[in-house]
């Protein structure tokens, strides 16, 4: 398991290493999945392998042994920018 780096800028939280959630929650912030090539991903179960957008307020687990995570502020361009796509 790797060790989580965390990165914070306004309107986005940027992660790198394995999941931090343990169970299924919901927060206000989009979320932005994208585990890395060859790594073992679940979502709510299921198995991913691409780049994956979870909505503001949605419940959701996510285990992933290393990859990407970005939590965004919905009301933030970005944020705006991906609800609108």
């Amino acid at each position: 398991m790797i060790k989580p780096t965390v990165w914070i800028h306004p309107g986005v939280v940027t992660i790198y290493g394995s999941s931090i959630d343990a169970i299924s929650h919901g927060h206000l912030a989009m979320q932005i999945v994208w585990p890395k090539n060859n790594s073992l991903c679940k979502l709510n179960g299921g198995v991913i392998s691409g780049g994956t957008i979870i909505d503001s307020k949605v419940k959701h687990q996510l285990e992933m042994v290393e990859g990407w995570v970005l939590l965004i502020e919905p009301k933030s361009y970005l944020g705006h920018e991906l609800f609108t796509r």
